[in-house]
């Protein structure tokens, strides 16, 4: 599937824009003047919280560190005292799937299961999506 097939599908439903305003926190990325991306953590309940992300299409052609990303995470769950930050990633997002599993995120599942627990037609569109969490001890 092509990003921009993925883009198309990916559109988010009425409500989330407001969801996502509630974040426990979030930052926006800004390279050479332009907004680029932005993602935070919704906490779902004391301990966990959800990640999320949006960007912009050509983010991955752009020459940005992402290891801030991976210390921001680390740092809010300290910060938050989470025990879990989970990720519903879209199955058919490889590329994703790899960076989220860079950041630490592990498929829920595994090692036992090491491609994860497939959740079906999890996405607004139906799209499937594999669980991805980063679990502190």
């Amino acid at each position: 599937m092509s990003n921009a097939e993925i883009k198309q599908k990916a559109e988010l439903p009425k409500g989330w824009a407001d969801l996502l305003s509630n974040s426990l926190v979030a930052k926006t990325a800004v390279f050479d003047g332009r907004v680029i991306g932005c993602g935070g953590l919704f906490l779902l309940w004391p301990g966990v919280a959800e990640a999320w992300a949006t960007y912009v299409k050509d983010v991955g052609s752009l020459n940005i560190y992402p290891r801030i990303i991976k210390d921001l995470i680390h740092e809010w769950m300290a910060e938050h005292n989470l025990t879990r930050v989970q990720a519903p990633l879209r199955a058919d997002w490889e590329v994703g799937i790899k960076y989220a599993q860079w950041l630490g995120f592990r498929p829920d599942g595994w090692p036992d299961v090491p491609e994860g627990v497939r959740m079906e037609k999890y996405h607004h569109d139906g799209t499937d999506a594999i669980m991805h969490s980063i679990i502190r001890e």
